[in-house]
């Protein structure tokens, strides 16, 4: 009986590990901030627009780069963000697997001792 207990235990711990792995999965396309969706880029942009000012160009000529400037970093960075997410995601996924399996094998040996 005190093999038993000990299984369910530990069965108990793999689940409540699970479910901890399968909230991170979830929560996980909810992660992107609004200061590095936007506000990065905004200032990479500011930055730029500044550095244009040394060079001889038109107002016109450096708000064009700017916006230009703004479009990109904010298509790199989401491209960059859900690579990194898609990583994360699909190590979280390899790890839930691996306690899915401890799950089976321990309650396969229960159900022997049974």
């Amino acid at each position: 009986m005190d093999q038993k207990e000990k299984l369910l235990k530990e069965i108990n711990e793999d689940r409540k590990r699970l479910l901890d792995i399968q909230v991170k999965i979830t929560s996980l396309d909810k992660k992107m901030p609004f200061w590095k969706i936007f506000l990065l880029p905004l200032a990479s942009s500011l930055g730029i627009f500044l550095l244009t000012g040394l060079i001889n160009l038109s107002e016109s000529q450096r708000l064009g780069i700017f916006l230009i400037a703004f479009i990109i970093s904010i298509v790199c960075l989401t491209l960059i963000s859900r690579s990194r997410m898609k990583k994360e995601k699909d190590y979280l996924v390899s790890q839930r697997m691996e306690v899915q399996s401890i799950i089976f094998e321990k309650s396969k040996r229960l159900r022997d001792l049974t």
